[in-house]
């Protein structure tokens, strides 16, 4: 892979996630590296999900600082804190410095009418509504104007072969990038657990 100088890019960011599966053997967290490809000859670590503390649980997703100083549109708080209930049940989730919140709030299921049998999962930032579009293969998450700020789907890639999802996030999407990573981690979490 060669490095593209970002102006001659398409507005848009394609990240590629290890996550195969969001839980390890044990039913823990399991860590997550975004990699965006086209930064360098193996891409470059763009975000980190990772745990940083046991009892409590607390998990760190964090946009890097080498990767950020790339893409001078990107913006938004550098990382997100989620602390885990007991027996790693949904707990609080902060980002940057803004308060704390539920990590309920930002995984809010509900029936979509405009999509028969399907479910989405809202959250809201400083009074704006999104919601991810969840199909098995296909999540795209989108304002409420319904403009398209990310999609992630499954790697079918064989030039990728160590890596399980590929996030691409729209211009639109650069200011919440960190709240569209951390809610795509959650999301995929609380699939697997039932939430």
């Amino acid at each position: 892979m060669s490095a593209v100088p970002f102006e001659q890019r398409a507005h848009r960011v394609i990240l590629y996630d290890d996550c195969v599966f969001p839980l390890t053997n044990t039913g823990e967290v399991a860590e997550v590296n975004f990699v965006d490809p086209e930064e360098g000859p193996s891409g470059l670590l763009a975000f980190s999900f990772s745990n940083i503390f046991h009892n409590p649980d607390i998990s760190r997703v964090r946009r890097e600082d080498a990767w950020a100083g790339l893409k001078p549109d990107v913006s938004g708080p550098r990382d997100a804190l989620l602390e885990w209930g007991p027996g790693q049940t949904l707990g609080s989730i902060a980002f940057g410095s803004r308060p704390r919140g539920t990590m309920a709030s930002w995984i809010n299921k509900k029936r979509d009418a405009s999509r028969v049998g399907k479910v989405s999962r809202y959250f809201s930032i400083q009074g704006s509504e999104y919601k991810w579009k969840i199909d098995s293969e296909r999540w795209e998450c989108v304002d409420s104007a319904g403009r398209s700020l990310a999609v992630w789907t499954r790697v079918q890639d064989n030039a990728m072969p160590n890596y399980h999802g590929k996030l691409v996030v729209h211009d639109a999407g650069y200011l919440v990038i960190t709240e569209i990573v951390a809610t795509l981690v959650l999301n995929r979490i609380a699939a697997v657990k039932g939430w």
